[in-house]
């Protein structure tokens, strides 16, 4: 009787609904055993299911369309995965581009303040020239400048 019962009540399910409804069918099966049990005396306080097994070839075609679903999802997010990938290389190359735009004005300001400290520099040297010595030569007072002693480290230029 409960085969039948069973029979009866599951091949109207999914597959995948029959192990998610699993309380479904229990309730189903004990409000039908029970009626049919009343006949003989008997009353059917409580059904168990331990395990629902399906046969192999329904397992079979479990596995299949579970991966034929994944499959569908994967092929699915490629695309996006792809679309993904594209926008963050544009997003590097054009990062890439902006920052060779600004090399160049980065040199262009270094050396910029390079000129502007050497003529002030200049401006420095030739006002304050010793008297009876000669200007010095540009590379050599930037050198100086720059060194902050006349090549001995013992004591200052004395321009």
């Amino acid at each position: 009787m409960v085969y039948d019962v069973v029979l009866s009540h599951v091949p109207k399910m999914k597959l995948d609904d029959t192990f998610i409804n699993q309380a479904d069918v229990v309730s189903d099966l004990r409000d039908s055993l029970d009626a049919s049990m009343k006949e003989y005396g008997y009353s059917i306080v409580k059904v168990l299911i331990s395990d629902i097994v399906p046969s192999q070839k329904a397992k079979a075609a479990m596995n299949d369309i579970n991966a034929a679903q994944r499959e569908r999802e994967a092929t699915a997010s490629r695309p996006e995965t792809s679309k993904m990938l594209l926008v963050k290389q544009a997003e590097a190359e054009a990062e890439s581009k902006r920052l060779q735009r600004e090399i160049p004005n980065q040199r262009k300001a270094i050396i910029s303040g390079f000129k502007d400290s050497v003529e002030d520099f200049a401006k420095a040297v030739s006002g304050s020239t010793p008297p009876g010595r000669g200007a010095i030569g540009l590379d050599d007072a930037i050198l100086r400048y720059a060194k902050g002693y006349c090549g001995e480290r013992s004591h200052q230029c004395d321009l």
